[in-house]
Protein backbone atom coordinates (compact mmCIF):
# COMPACT_ATOMS: atom_id res chain seq x y z
CA UNK A 1 0.00 0.00 0.00
CA UNK A 2 1.41 3.44 -0.76
CA UNK A 3 0.41 6.30 0.97
CA UNK A 4 -1.12 9.80 -0.49
CA UNK A 5 0.43 13.23 -0.32
CA UNK A 6 3.63 15.15 -0.77
CA UNK A 7 5.83 12.64 1.09
CA UNK A 8 4.83 8.79 0.47
CA UNK A 9 5.23 5.87 2.68
CA UNK A 10 4.90 1.89 1.85
CA UNK A 11 3.01 -0.15 3.96
CA UNK A 12 3.85 -3.99 3.99
CA UNK A 13 3.24 -7.16 5.61
CA UNK A 14 4.87 -10.35 6.21
CA UNK A 15 1.79 -11.75 7.42
CA UNK A 16 1.83 -15.65 8.58
CA UNK A 17 -0.53 -17.60 5.61
CA UNK A 18 -1.69 -21.15 7.09
CA UNK A 19 0.72 -23.05 4.97
CA UNK A 20 3.70 -21.70 6.16
CA UNK A 21 5.90 -24.21 8.43
CA UNK A 22 5.63 -24.63 12.08
CA UNK A 23 7.18 -22.12 13.79
CA UNK A 24 6.97 -19.70 11.63
CA UNK A 25 4.80 -17.26 13.49
CA UNK A 26 7.68 -16.30 15.46
CA UNK A 27 8.88 -13.89 12.46
CA UNK A 28 5.50 -13.23 11.50
CA UNK A 29 2.83 -10.98 11.15
CA UNK A 30 4.49 -7.91 11.05
CA UNK A 31 3.63 -4.76 8.99
CA UNK A 32 6.44 -2.60 7.95
CA UNK A 33 6.51 1.15 7.54
CA UNK A 34 8.88 2.33 4.96
CA UNK A 35 10.08 4.74 2.61
CA UNK A 36 9.68 4.70 -1.57
CA UNK A 37 13.01 3.57 -1.31
CA UNK A 38 12.81 0.50 1.19
CA UNK A 39 14.37 2.22 3.95
CA UNK A 40 12.56 0.69 6.95
CA UNK A 41 10.88 3.27 9.30
CA UNK A 42 9.24 1.34 11.68
CA UNK A 43 7.05 -1.82 12.51
CA UNK A 44 4.37 -3.19 14.33
CA UNK A 45 1.92 -6.05 15.28
CA UNK A 46 3.04 -10.01 15.48
CA UNK A 47 1.43 -13.27 14.57
CA UNK A 48 -1.92 -13.73 15.97
CA UNK A 49 -6.10 -13.27 15.41
CA UNK A 50 -5.83 -10.53 18.59
CA UNK A 51 -6.31 -7.28 18.62
CA UNK A 52 -2.61 -5.46 17.31
CA UNK A 53 -2.07 -9.08 15.56
CA UNK A 54 -1.97 -10.37 12.08
CA UNK A 55 -2.60 -13.56 10.56
CA UNK A 56 -3.06 -13.40 7.00
CA UNK A 57 -3.25 -9.39 5.21
CA UNK A 58 -5.48 -9.10 2.34
CA UNK A 59 -5.92 -5.65 1.97
CA UNK A 60 -4.24 -2.40 3.75
CA UNK A 61 -6.18 0.74 2.88
CA UNK A 62 -3.57 3.37 3.54
CA UNK A 63 -4.74 6.88 2.20
CA UNK A 64 -4.06 8.59 6.09
CA UNK A 65 -0.67 7.29 6.41
CA UNK A 66 -1.28 7.57 10.11
CA UNK A 67 -4.45 5.57 10.20
CA UNK A 68 -4.09 2.16 8.69
CA UNK A 69 -7.11 0.03 8.11
CA UNK A 70 -6.19 -3.98 7.60
CA UNK A 71 -8.22 -6.60 6.31
CA UNK A 72 -7.59 -10.34 7.10
CA UNK A 73 -8.65 -13.14 5.19
CA UNK A 74 -8.16 -15.89 7.67
CA UNK A 75 -9.89 -14.07 10.56
CA UNK A 76 -12.85 -12.39 9.22
CA UNK A 77 -11.79 -9.14 10.49
CA UNK A 78 -10.95 -5.40 9.50
CA UNK A 79 -8.58 -3.78 12.46
CA UNK A 80 -8.23 0.59 11.95
CA UNK A 81 -4.80 1.15 13.53
CA UNK A 82 -3.69 5.50 14.25
CA UNK A 83 -0.29 5.22 14.08
CA UNK A 84 -0.17 8.75 15.44
CA UNK A 85 -2.90 9.79 17.33
CA UNK A 86 -3.72 13.52 17.54
CA UNK A 87 -3.24 15.25 21.21
CA UNK A 88 -6.93 15.93 22.89
CA UNK A 89 -7.02 19.33 23.60
CA UNK A 90 -8.63 20.23 27.40
CA UNK A 91 -10.88 23.01 28.18
CA UNK A 92 -7.94 24.57 29.37
CA UNK A 93 -5.94 24.51 26.27
CA UNK A 94 -8.50 26.25 24.03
Amino acid sequence: CVSQGPHQYVFASNSNPNGNPPGSWAITGEIYKLELDGTIIGKFGHASKEFGGFQVVHMMDCRNPNEIVVGEIESWRVQRLILQPTPTKTSSAR
